[in-house]
């Protein structure tokens, strides 16, 4: 823990490549943890199942969507995240930063098990 989901336009293995080191060093810088607890996993989706306001989107217009779940951070923290967060998708997809949406989903520690124990245990 924490975990990013990333669902959106798929990425080349390169790109995936990249992301997940950026990704992974912007989670490390902001929140001061260590880089072998981040895990990411992308999502992607078709464009033909991509709808928009309503509109089947037209290539290239795909919102990007980061799920970040992790123990709450502070909002300072959460802020410097989503800066480094968006600014690695737009440098290594090119997307624009309005399109690259980040959601933090907070867990508290007796919400996560690993290895079948709580984390608050």
């Amino acid at each position: 823990m924490p975990f990013i989901e990333i669902t959106g336009s798929d990425h080349n293995e390169d790109q995936r490549r990249l992301l997940g080191q950026r990704l992974t060093a912007g989670l490390v810088e902001a929140f001061s943890i260590e880089p072998g607890i981040v895990t990411i996993y992308f999502q992607p989706v078709p464009p033909a199942a991509y709808v928009h306001a309503g509109q089947l989107a037209p290539p290239g217009a795909m919102r990007q969507f980061l799920k970040v779940h992790a123990f709450p951070r502070e909002l300072a923290l959460k802020r410097r995240a989503a800066r480094l967060l968006t600014d690695a998708v737009v440098d290594v997809t090119g997307a624009q930063p309005k399109d690259v949406i980040v959601y933090f989903l907070d867990r508290e520690k007796h919400d996560v098990a690993h290895g079948g124990v709580l984390a608050c245990d």
